[in-house]
């Protein structure tokens, strides 16, 4: 059993009234997310593109031309794994056990090697013997190593809970002959004490989710008001800095949208969190570009 390598980039509290709500973030640990270890587990790799015998990693057939090697374009180490559009997803489970109130969100370094635009990477998990898709996203990639990623909330998916979660990554270009390599895989959980939580709450007052949730370029968030009231809306990373300002004044009342467009924001889950008369109400959304 892998050992819980806590990550807490932030533990914070916003106070509302007497009671806190804490934001907690872990990482749930892959076997040699960085492809770094030789087949004997020594360190760095060593080119090899029996899938067999690198660890930590499972391809459902034998590779036609896909590995790892050292690799110059590497984001950890000294090692990256390339994937051919002819062979297999490669993938892996952990002994993590996704909880109702989770949020998992997959990080992966990604490149074009060679003509592969089209790459799947998804959060898995184990049901009776199979593996499932909880969430994929198909990214395009470039020429550069760069950063992609998609999210999973638990809740929407009860089947997922009690199972374990794990990682697949397929070049899913239509040209047999494509390239990507691969690098630093990263899996985290995170957690909020509810998506929803209030104090007081004036009768009347409401912010509602996001539309659509998970989103891309922008996402709306929409809010209530019984009577005038001086309203502070803002945005936050789960480690607890304020990312965007939305509305900070006094406003009518009645039903109010309000346009988010993140812009350069990295993918992740960000807190939306109303004050206003006295009271505090927050939401969960998911950013996805």
């Amino acid at each position: 059993m892998h050992r819980w390598l806590r990550l807490w980039i932030g533990l914070w509290g916003l106070s509302f009234g007497a009671v806190p709500v804490l934001f907690a973030q872990e990482a749930i640990p892959l076997a040699n997310p960085s492809f770094e270890q030789a087949p004997d587990g020594s360190t760095p790799c060593v080119r090899e593109t029996d899938w067999e015998r690198i660890p930590g990693w499972n391809m459902d057939a034998p590779a036609e031309d896909s590995g790892v090697s050292e690799n110059t374009n590497a984001t950890d180490g000294t090692c990256a794994a390339w994937l051919a559009s002819r062979d297999p997803a490669i993938w892996q489970l952990t002994d993590y056990v996704i909880q109702e109130n989770d949020v998992l969100t997959l990080y992966v370094d990604l490149r074009n090697s060679w003509m592969a635009w089209l790459v799947q990477i998804a959060i898995i998990y184990e049901f009776n013997g199979e593996r499932r898709v909880a969430a994929a996203d198909t990214v395009e990639v470039f020429d550069v190593m760069d950063t992609y990623s998609v999210s999973f909330t638990a809740s929407e998916l009860p089947e997922a809970i009690g199972h374990r979660v794990g990682v697949a990554i397929d070049n899913i270009d239509s040209d047999p002959n494509t390239f990507v390599e691969i690098d630093n895989v990263r899996l985290f959980r995170s957690t909020a004490t509810a998506s929803e939580t209030v104090v007081g709450r004036p009768e009347g007052l409401v912010l509602e989710a996001g539309y659509p949730n998970p989103f891309g370029r922008q996402t709306t968030l929409a809010i209530a008001l019984s009577r005038p009231t001086r309203v502070h809306l803002a945005v936050y990373a789960l480690t607890g800095q304020e990312v965007a300002r939305l509305v900070d004044g006094l406003l009518p009342a009645g039903r109010h949208e309000v346009v988010w467009r993140p812009g350069r924001l990295s993918a992740g889950v960000y807190l939306v969190r109303l004050e206003a008369d006295g009271a505090v109400l927050s939401r969960l959304v998911s950013y996805r570009p």
